[in-house]
């Protein structure tokens, strides 16, 4: 398993990418956007999203934000 603490000021985005195992995208502070396949997903404080391996994804922070991925190996 794979543990990736990041902050993103409000405007940032993680331009979209691909892993090949599962992964998660837990908010811990601050709002983001994240677009999976055709979907937007809003996400705040608390929110996590789960995403089987294959799906292209892009983070974009609506506001000033910090996140944990968490992706298998």
């Amino acid at each position: 398993m794979c543990l990736v603490l990041t902050a993103l000021h409000q405007g940032a985005n993680m331009v979209e990418n691909t892993v090949d195992n599962l992964m998660s995208i837990h908010v811990l502070s601050g709002e983001l956007s994240v677009q999976a396949g055709p979907l937007i997903y809003p996400m705040k404080q608390g929110h996590i999203l789960a995403l089987h391996a294959g799906i292209p994804h892009t983070i974009n922070a609506v506001t000033n934000a910090t996140l944990l991925l968490t992706m298998g190996r």
